[in-house]
């Protein structure tokens, strides 16, 4: 489903970000918040335009409100893993960034507070940040359409990784599909890549010692979503094999 793009709706769409701005206690003509509105407002123009069949358990953001609580839930994430130095918030409390704008921002809810989120950077102009690291050239000049995997963050639970990740990335997948994308790309810790390497389709391309300003070791990864295994659509999408041979 996609909404519809008039100047009233686009008018009111940005009354409605300042509106949630300052009921979050922020000033809306701060430069920084000004920043941020802008953003917010291409963010979510994009994320309206996307192709998305609807989910019982991960979300798109269609109102301000959604978004900003992802903001917040990235920030908080974000400061307990010592990130701070390496991803500074430009407005206390509040993540975000211009690949916002060509992103689908996902998020899981539990009794309306936003649990955990990620982004599908859709490759631009701008092109996308894991290319600072890695260059992705060569299979855009092959015709694939490539999005990246970003901003995944989550409340801490014990629960390991939960039933979040398992909606995540349900939705990242669909969001592909749904879209046209062939080939998601991603920056991951070698410990984290045990979580994926079944899901079929998904190879490490490139092996650091550091990424960004993060002196840990990490795999640039690509998943090509029409390889996806028995695995991963039985447990991430719920579909099981017939087993019973075509008469």
């Amino acid at each position: 489903m996609t909404y519809p793009f008039t100047q009233p709706i686009l008018s009111k769409l940005l009354r409605e970000i300042t509106d949630s701005i300052r009921e979050a206690g922020i000033d809306p003509d701060a430069p920084a918040v000004q920043k941020m509105t802008g953003i917010m407002y291409r963010t979510l123009v994009f994320n309206r335009s996307l192709m998305w069949r609807g989910n019982a358990h991960v979300f798109l953001p269609r109102e301000p409100k959604e978004l900003l609580a992802v903001y917040r839930l990235r920030r908080t994430v974000y400061d307990e893993m010592g990130y701070g130095d390496e991803l500074p918030d430009e407005v206390p409390g509040y993540d975000f960034d211009r690949y916002d704008e060509c992103s689908a921002v996902l998020f899981t809810k539990n009794a309306d507070r936003v649990t955990s989120t990620c982004r599908v950077i859709f490759d631009s102009t701008i092109g996308m940040p894991i290319e600072k690291m890695y260059p992705f050239g060569a299979m855009r000049q092959q015709g694939k359409n490539i999005a990246e995997l970003s901003r995944l963050a989550r409340l801490r639970s014990d629960r390991g990784l939960s039933q979040e990740f398992k909606y995540l990335v349900q939705g990242a997948y669909y969001t592909m599909v749904d879209n046209g994308m062939d080939v998601l790309v991603s920056a991951m810790i070698p410990e984290h890549y045990r979580y994926y390497k079944n899901f079929g389709g998904f190879e490490v391309m490139e092996e650091l010692d550091g990424y960004g300003g993060l002196d840990i070791p990490f795999v640039i990864t690509a998943w090509d979503v029409s390889a996806i295994s028995r695995y991963f659509k039985r447990i991430f999408l719920g579909l099981r094999e017939n087993k019973t041979a075509a008469q």
